[in-house]
């Protein structure tokens, strides 16, 4: 038997609000459909689509040994200490950038990591997710079937770059060590 601990409902309800306040911050910088990203030039964009490929590689292995555990908390590193903790910081000086081809890469950054994490999420979190989803359509100027209907991202949806990973973790590690 599992016991019920009220406190994990608390837990579970805070990582849901995280993701609702993630998808908050995009829609408040992206008002129409940015131009579509090829390559990304961007350090911190690079650093995110590296994470992405990493996480996506390991969540696929989860989900092929039956390891809902390590899949759910795979999933929650890689959104709320990945994407929400330093991601999203980081994006705060490129969205605000003078020069726009930051700003236009930096956007569709955040619509396209958003679309791949919460369909990462929606096994786990159906309802929110396709929630987050349909506003996220609807800003775009789209409509689409629910998540359960997209194709599932594979990590060759994103490209790796280990040295700009190895470069962005460093000023992690600096940022961490000065607080």
């Amino acid at each position: 038997d599992i016991r019920f601990d009220a406190s994990r409902l608390i837990g579970y309800r805070n990582f849901c609000n995280k993701i609702w306040n993630a998808a908050r911050y995009i829609t408040m910088h992206i008002t129409e459909q940015p131009a579509p990203v090829t390559t990304y030039q961007y350090p911190v964009n690079q650093w995110l689509s590296h994470t992405l490929h990493h996480t996506i590689a390991t969540l696929e292995g989860h989900l092929a040994q039956y390891r809902f555990d390590l899949y759910a908390q795979c999933l929650y590193e890689l959104i709320w200490h990945e994407y929400c903790d330093w991601y999203l910081e980081l994006t705060k000086p490129a969205l605000n950038n003078s020069n726009p081809a930051i700003v236009a890469e930096t956007q569709a950054m955040l619509i396209d990591s958003l679309q791949t994490i919460l369909a990462l999420a929606h096994p786990l979190l159906p309802f929110i997710t396709d929630e987050i989803n349909h506003q996220i359509q609807s800003i775009l100027g789209k409509t689409t079937a629910t998540l359960t209907h997209c194709p599932y991202p594979t990590p060759n949806d994103w490209a790796s770059d280990s040295n700009t990973f190895d470069a962005i973790n460093h000023l992690k590690s600096i940022i961490t060590a000065i607080r």
